[in-house]
């Protein structure tokens, strides 16, 4: 029998259309490092100046893909200038 937390992320799950269910995928710094081709210092650089937008779940700071894809579109965008 599941119980009541399984009950309850299933139906959370549920809620999320498919295509949306890969945004629930959470990075962590190192993996945002990676993504960006930046330090993991100056991922943290760039939530502290706010530029980047990051989750902080206790202690871990986490990002979802697309902040990470809108932080390099807004760097882009300011490339252009």
């Amino acid at each position: 029998m599941e119980s009541t937390t399984e009950i309850k992320k299933a139906k959370t799950l549920a809620a999320v259309p498919a295509d949306d269910a890969t945004l629930l995928r959470l990075l962590n710094a190192t993996q945002a490092a990676e993504a960006l081709n930046i330090s993991q210092r100056q991922v943290y650089c760039e939530v502290r100046e706010g530029r980047l937008t990051a989750i902080r779940i206790g202690t871990r700071v986490l990002f979802r893909p697309s902040d990470i894809i809108d932080f390099v579109e807004s760097r882009a965008q300011g490339a252009k200038r």
